[in-house]
């Protein structure tokens, strides 16, 4: 699970911000080249179904999509990125059907001429905001609050069925909400609450609803003084879709139990990514997480093998 934390005001929103989520680098030409292979949806028999798009590898895993950023593709050999780390898989179609397999599992799939709605990855579809009475908005203001302040207590209390739970309800809470009246912008409910929304979709896990949010979000947050906020947002949602992170702010563990940043996707601009928007440099966010998160022990970045 990556982890991070926020670095402004005193970690007044650090709990918050902690999600409850062979080595070849190359191109992703080297995928394009070779995707008419491979593109398009597949089911097996068993009903489990993959898309793959120009440069990922879509699946339904425990309930949520699972994204494969595809890093390169040399059939038989699939180098794909997922969750910030590096996985081979075995991907090749013959007679007609994929074979596609991990570690010790593999199975057999045909091609679909459509592909499932449930593994089209895109943006939730939200309304433009629509005008509420004062009493509607406050209404929601206090709403917000006490189902984060449910979630940050579960999580704190180390009471991971019941946060699961309150996840599930306010990701279903928020996704009505927004899908009735728009994102819960700045202009109608104030930075706190657009904060608030921030992370409730953030814990999510819900890949459509943070799609649909980050615009949003960096609107009203990356030079808002709450660009750690946004930051936190951008990097795990990358990290979610099988990319690179932007700011450094997603933190894993080795298998030595080694804590490291995640790969970044420009390392040498990192600290000026995180200047544009007030931040201080990755050193002081890892100085502290390494205080906050793993009693002192370094945070080293990320090889270049990872």
């Amino acid at each position: 699970m990556e982890r991070s934390l926020v670095h402004s005001s005193v970690w007044r929103r650090f709990l918050a911000l902690i999600f409850v989520g062979t080595i070849l680098i190359a191109s992703k030409e080297s995928f394009a080249s070779n995707q008419g292979q491979l593109s398009g949806a597949w089911q097996s028999k068993g009903g489990d179904a993959v898309n793959f798009t120009d440069h990922r590898m879509i699946m339904r895993e425990g309930g949520h999509l699972a994204v494969r950023g595809i890093v390169r593709y040399e059939d038989p050999v699939l180098v794909v990125r997922h969750q910030g780390k590096l996985e081979d898989w075995r991907a090749h179609v013959q007679d007609g059907k994929l074979l596609l397999g991990h570690g010790t599992e593999s199975g057999s799939y045909v091609r679909l001429e459509h592909v499932p709605d449930d593994l089209d990855l895109r943006p939730l579809k939200l309304p433009a905001p629509k005008a509420l009475t004062a009493e509607r908005v406050a209404l929601i203001q206090r709403e917000v609050a006490e189902r984060l302040q449910k979630d940050q207590t579960a999580i704190k209390n180390g009471q991971k069925d019941l946060a699961a739970t309150v996840i599930a309800e306010n990701t279903q809470f928020l996704t009505a909400l927004v899908k009735e009246i728009g994102w819960l912008d700045e202009d109608r409910f104030g930075e706190k609450t657009a904060v608030q929304a921030v992370i409730l979709a953030k814990h999510s896990g819900d890949l459509g609803l943070m799609m649909a949010a980050l615009p949003r979000a960096e609107k009203d947050l990356k030079h808002s003084g709450d660009g750690q906020t946004f930051a936190v947002l951008y990097d795990g949602l990358q990290i979610d879709l099988g990319e690179k992170q932007k700011y450094g702010t997603q933190i894993s563990e080795d298998n030595k139990g080694q804590p490291y940043v995640l790969p970044l996707e420009n390392p040498e601009k990192v600290d000026e990514y995180l200047k544009d928007m007030g931040l201080p440099p990755l050193s002081a966010y890892l100085a502290d997480a390494s205080k906050y998160l793993y009693n002192g022990q370094p945070i080293r970045m990320a090889r270049d093998d990872e």
